[in-house]
């Protein structure tokens, strides 16, 4: 299994901040409108606010889009935990695979908490405070920036990346 965003064509630099993110901007948009064409819409708002530098407002619609994705084709949602271990419930899905090393490498990172997606109440424990849940209730104020941004969609392209290799419908 190759994930297309892999290539080091995809990556680029951000000139303010020197962090390496997701690029070919249309491409991946486009990848994106082709495996959920019901959301174009929406993607095409995304676009406009990201090329209008409204970042906040793009940053939510790309979040929110993570969810929509998985449930979408899973019935199961990314930002949402199982109580017993606190990891994605999607993550179910896919570990109905069986004998796939890859997969199971891949999901193992998503299994990690990250800034992203920490319970608020350890969100102390990183030096980074992007976490979805405090964006998206409106505690966090001052997440509005590009790389924020693209921090957003990689994570939305790599989910639609995992959905489209393993061909769930």
């Amino acid at each position: 299994m190759v994930f297309s965003f892999l290539s080091p064509l995809n990556w680029v630099r951000v000139p303010k901040t020197g962090s390496t993110v997701l690029c070919r901007f249309e491409m991946v948009f486009e990848q994106l409108k082709s495996s959920f064409p019901n959301r174009t819409k929406i993607f095409d708002e995304i676009i406009r606010n990201y090329k209008s530098e409204n970042f906040s407002a793009a940053i939510i619609l790309t979040l929110s889009q993570v969810d929509g994705i998985c449930y979408e084709k899973t019935n199961l949602k990314f930002f949402i935990k199982d109580k017993q271990n606190y990891r994605p419930e999607m993550i179910k899905h896919f570990e109905k695979i069986e004998n796939d090393w890859y997969l199971e490498l891949v999901l193992n990172a998503i299994n990690d908490n990250t800034p992203l997606n920490v319970r608020e109440k350890n969100i102390t424990d990183f030096e980074i405070r992007f976490n979805r849940h405090e964006i998206m209730h409106g505690i966090a104020v001052d997440y509005g920036i590009e790389e924020n941004f693209w921090k957003a969609v990689s994570l939305l392209y790599f989910m639609a990346e995992l959905i489209r290799l393993k061909k769930i419908n």
